[in-house]
């Protein structure tokens, strides 16, 4: 419950949303990539056509994460208290300045007793 609110989701769900905790999302070789932000660059956003897809600004993943250019989508898998357990598509957008996050990609809804403002992926 500090991680996520899984008491939210059904016994058979919590199970398989807990296999996001270890399941690999990007790799660069063997070697598995791990990012840690603030949530303050992280924004829900509605659907429009863009179902289990969310976007990067590009100065966020070329500049701050230091993907190569011709990298334009990402998949993800991503935790925190004040967001919950998120997983799914991140494709660059020009003219954003926050990661945008829409419902379809939340696994599990963020804890009722969330901590700091981290969130990993």
């Amino acid at each position: 419950e500090k991680i996520a609110n899984f008491s939210s989701i059904s016994t058979r769900k919590c199970i398989s949303r807990m296999q996001l905790l270890v399941s690999p999302a990007a790799k660069e070789g063997k070697t598995h990539l791990h990012f840690e932000m603030r949530a303050d660059q992280f924004e829900e956003i509605g659907e429009n056509s863009n179902e289990g897809c969310g976007f990067i600004p590009y100065g966020i993943l070329h500049k701050e994460l230091e993907f190569q250019e011709h990298v334009s989508v990402l998949q993800v898998r991503i935790v925190s208290s004040s967001i919950g357990i998120l997983k799914g598509m991140l494709m660059v957008k020009p003219d954003i300045s926050a990661i945008q996050l829409p419902p379809t990609m939340k696994k599990v809804p963020p804890s009722l007793h969330p901590r700091g403002d981290s969130v990993y992926f």
